[in-house]
């Protein structure tokens, strides 16, 4: 049985061999992760509307991240996350040319607004 409540917020991670890496997350967590990872070295590309949102749930946006490997992207998301009082359970999926993990917040909800 999974540890992630219904409705759960969620950060995913992709490092795709083609495209390089990028992270698709509700708007509200967009500037917060991109500036970390900026002070941290890596290079984001501006969000990108990739699921339009409602007057309860923000817009699911899509963004690149450049100049590091995938792992070190999961782990300063993790650790960034973890600082925020962000609780998560990690899943992994891996495809072919491209590693995918998601993280599932367990304490918010995408209505949370």
């Amino acid at each position: 049985m999974s540890n992630t409540p219904p409705f759960s917020g969620a950060i995913s991670v992709f490092g795709d061999e083609d495209t390089g890496l990028r992270i698709e997350c509700s708007e509200r967590h967009a500037s917060a992760i991109a500036s970390h990872l900026n002070q941290r070295g890596f290079t984001c590309g501006a969000p990108e509307t990739a699921i339009k949102g409602t007057d309860r749930i923000h817009n699911l946006v899509q963004f690149t991240v450049s100049s590091n490997p995938f792992d070190v992207l999961k782990a300063e998301i993790a650790d960034h996350l973890k600082a925020e009082g962000v609780s998560t359970t990690e899943e992994y999926f891996h495809l072919h040319g491209e590693k995918h993990i998601r993280f599932n917040l367990t304490n918010v909800s995408v209505f949370d607004k």
